[in-house]
Parts: structure tokens; sequence; C-alpha cells
């Protein structure tokens, strides 16, 4: 994983704002394959692609390793893109809030998706982001 100091720009797809809100749920592993899994936490998206997305949360919220898989979900219109496999690209502090805990940014690429998959995807990108023309963005 790529920290601050040695973070170079790797990107094969520009990123773009989220306008709204856009959240990331990580959900913990299911024993028995019963029942809807629940959220083991949720963080604010700040920018996405098709290859992956950017979030911000508190070091006092460290992620587990075990996660493999994330969800996307807005609380506006209840659109959820579910159980994107995906791969830790960057975790850097960006801030020090006041009660000495620091924000960080985590950056993450997505992992082999299902045509249908990268459909929803598309559609959540074109629905709730910000796409800047001049930059290149691809989709």
């Amino acid at each position: 994983m790529t920290t601050m100091k040695d973070f170079v720009e790797q990107r094969r797809h520009s990123r773009a704002k989220i306008k709204g809100e856009a959240f990331v749920e990580f959900n913990k592993p299911r024993l028995f394959n019963l029942g809807k899994p629940r959220i083991a936490y949720s963080a604010a998206i700040i920018d996405i692609s098709v290859g992956g997305l950017a979030f911000e949360y508190t070091d006092r919220h460290m992620l587990s390793p075990d996660f493999h898989q994330l969800s996307i979900s807005t609380t506006t219109d209840k659109i959820k893109v579910g159980e994107v496999p995906f791969k830790d690209v960057s975790d850097f502090p960006i801030s020090r809030q006041s009660n000495s805990k620091f924000m960080r940014r985590r950056g993450v690429k997505f992992g082999e998706l299902t045509p249908n998959k990268k459909f929803q995807l598309d559609a959540f990108i074109k629905n709730h982001a910000i796409v800047d023309t001049r930059s290149g963005f691809e989709r």
C-alpha cells in the first residue's frame, strides 16, 4: 500500500468528484451465506472512476484487512452497487482533528468486475459524479 510520501499518480482513469452524498460501505464477512451482511464501516466517497475510488475516514476507525468487497450507495435515491471486489492502493493522513485523531484518505482499486457490475458502476458515475470533460475522464 502506498503512503503520501511515496504516492505517485498511476491511475488509468481520471477520477470524478461526487455530487451530493455517496458512501462506501464495508461489510463484515458472514459465517454462513444467510441474511444480509452487517455494515462494519461506512465513509463518504470523495471521488470515483471506473477503476477505483477514494474516501476519508478517521484513524480510530481502522479498516480490517479482511475486507475484500465493498458497496457503493447513496442516501437520496437508494442506488446501491454491491459486492465490488477491491484492493487498497493508498492510505495516508491528510489533517489532524482537535481530538488528536487524524483524518485519512484511502484509495482503492476495483478488482475484476462482471459486465453487470461495470454497467451499474457506469450508471452510478453518470448519475452521481461531476464529470470534467477537460480532464479526459474515461468511461
